[in-house]
């Protein structure tokens, strides 16, 4: 007898997920059942993203640094039933200093590592609300 995964049946968004940790995190929520939706910059996720070759799950590109990406990808899947939100994606500072990293590079940094996390969070609480009314009426 196999135990059902907390996961199985579950819609998760992965932000970063065409490579490293987000793929990873994407790939073991995959395997556990989830559909994952799965962001990224990139246009095309690498030749290990194998994940996103399976029907349940979808790829989208995603530039976490423009808002307007993030606001249509959220309105794309606005009737889903949101179980888990991974914001994975950040950008390094290539262990620059201060002195070393310019203006542009410091507001690319802090616009994707936090005010994309705030965006697909504001975007994402109106998916949550659906699977909590959902879970409240006991209806699937």
């Amino acid at each position: 007898m196999t135990s059902k995964s907390y996961w199985d049946g579950q819609f998760c968004i992965v932000t970063g997920a065409a490579s490293g940790i987000g793929l990873a995190t994407a790939q073991l929520l995959s395997d556990n059942g989830a559909t994952v939706l799965g962001l990224d910059k990139s246009k095309n996720v690498g030749s290990d993203a194998n994940v996103f070759s399976e029907n349940k799950n979808f790829y989208r590109k995603c530039d976490l640094y423009v808002p307007e990406d993030i606001e249509k990808v959220f309105a794309e899947f606005k009737n889903s039933k949101l179980a888990g939100l991974f914001n994975v994606a950040g950008l390094p500072t290539n262990g620059l200093g201060i002195e070393e990293t310019s203006v542009s590079d410091w507001d690319r940094i802090i616009n994707v590592n936090l005010r994309a996390v705030f965006l697909t969070s504001k975007y994402s609480l109106p998916l949550f609300q659906i699977m909590r009314l959902m879970l409240h009426q006991k209806v699937g």
